[in-house]
């Protein structure tokens, strides 16, 4: 069957409830004759009768039942179909893809990703964990919706943004490690207030570094350089937390960005400083694209930006 049978289910429903004509056509305020033609056309293009007219009130005839039961189940399904359609426009139902870099995974998810599908518990949320030069790549060419990510104070994403927070580079490491900088001893600083160091007095430590293409990476490496130490001893860590246990134990240093050092068991036995030369800050910023953009896609941009307080 085709859809024009279902045209002006109405009508049919109305004659079936009244079984009289006249009376159906008063209650749909249309005229007798109408309502005629439209009963004659559909069962001249069903090729069955679908009302026994020997009777008053008319009664279905089996075709007549069989017609009733599958327009009913039509334009149930109709509505259904009406309601997902309506709801993948609605900003809970959506998926929006956000590109978060694995390393920095921990620090949003329970403080940004899960707040929000609370918010929208029907939301699909896709996570993408690549690092944030290939991020900005992905949101630029449409792949993922919008990205958190690690950029370098001054540095403008090719991408809209928003601005989420500053993040300091710093110095970490066990003050046994100290050693030749004893005058350090007793002011090594904390996260929020770090201790400047010359970097250069570091050239015999050990340090750990993240693998490329991290952005952490290139920071290190600018700082270390920017410090003349050009024959370094480091070792390559793809895991922050790791970089923070193994300098906890007193094996090396390491450049950890302010937002990982909030975490007590895992910094107690740290001391902070920061660069004497070269400092480095970065952001967190939220990209999106410049172009058109999904309700929900929008609906996390605006929640983003409530929740670190700034304007969008």
């Amino acid at each position: 069957m085709t859809k024009k049978y279902f045209n002006n289910f109405e009508y049919f429903m109305a004659i079936a409830d009244t079984g009289n004509i006249t009376k159906a056509a008063k209650a749909l305020y249309i005229s007798q004759p109408s309502l005629t033609q439209y009963l004659r056309r559909l069962e001249d293009d069903l090729g069955v009768e679908l009302f026994d007219r020997s009777s008053q009130p008319m009664k279905l005839t089996p075709a007549g039942e069989l017609f009733r039961t599958y327009a009913l189940r039509y334009y149930k399904l109709t509505s259904e179909l009406e309601e997902q359609i309506a709801g993948l426009s609605d900003t809970s139902r959506m998926t929006v893809n956000i590109g978060i870099p694995t390393q920095v995974q921990p620090l949003f998810m329970e403080s940004l990703i899960r707040p929000f599908m609370e918010q929208a518990p029907s939301a699909l949320i896709n996570i993408n964990g690549a690092p944030s030069p290939e991020q900005e790549r992905m949101v630029t060419n449409g792949v993922i919706d919008v990205a958190i990510l690690h950029i370098r104070s001054g540095i403008r994403p090719a991408t809209e943004y928003i601005e989420l927070a500053d993040d300091p580079v710093l110095l970490v490491l066990n003050p046994d490690v100290l050693g030749a900088f004893i005058d350090k001893k007793g002011h090594e600083g904390t996260p929020d207030d770090p201790t400047p160091i010359d970097i250069s007095l570091l050239k015999d430590v050990t340090f750990y570094l993240m693998e490329p293409p991290y952005l952490l990476r290139k920071v290190s490496d600018d700082i270390l350089n920017a410090a003349g130490i050009k024959n370094r001893k480091i070792s390559e860590i793809s895991n922050i937390d790791l970089m923070l246990k193994l300098c906890s134990s007193g094996k090396g240093a390491a450049f950890v960005p302010a937002s990982f050092c909030r975490e007590p068991s895992q910094t107690e036995k740290l001391a902070f400083f920061t660069p004497e030369k070269h400092q480095v800050n970065l952001k967190y910023v939220l990209c999106f694209s410049s172009g058109e953009r999904t309700k929900q896609t929008n609906s996390f941009i605006s929640f983003v930006a409530s929740r670190f307080n700034t304007d969008y």
